[in-house]
């Protein structure tokens, strides 16, 4: 695996990451991000033909995981 690779998959993770960690600061803010991140990945998936799934399924782990520490924070 490149690098380039491992940084682009390492970015999906930490965007989701923060938007689920923000979640229970602001739940739009987090809306809004992953939205944002939805309609990047629909347009890069017509424009080159790339394939979105494995970066939104990056992105849903970060997700998750920033929701979680986001729980553990406030209880």
């Amino acid at each position: 695996m490149k690098l380039k690779e491992i940084f682009y998959k390492a970015a999906h993770i930490i965007a989701g990451y923060i938007a689920g960690a923000i979640v229970w600061l602001s739940p739009t803010a987090s809306c809004i991000i992953t939205l944002l991140f939805l309609i990047y990945e629909l347009v890069e998936k017509y424009t080159i033909k790339d394939m979105g799934y494995p970066e939104i399924r990056q992105y849903t782990i970060g997700y998750i995981a920033g929701t979680l520490t986001g729980i553990l924070y406030v209880y």
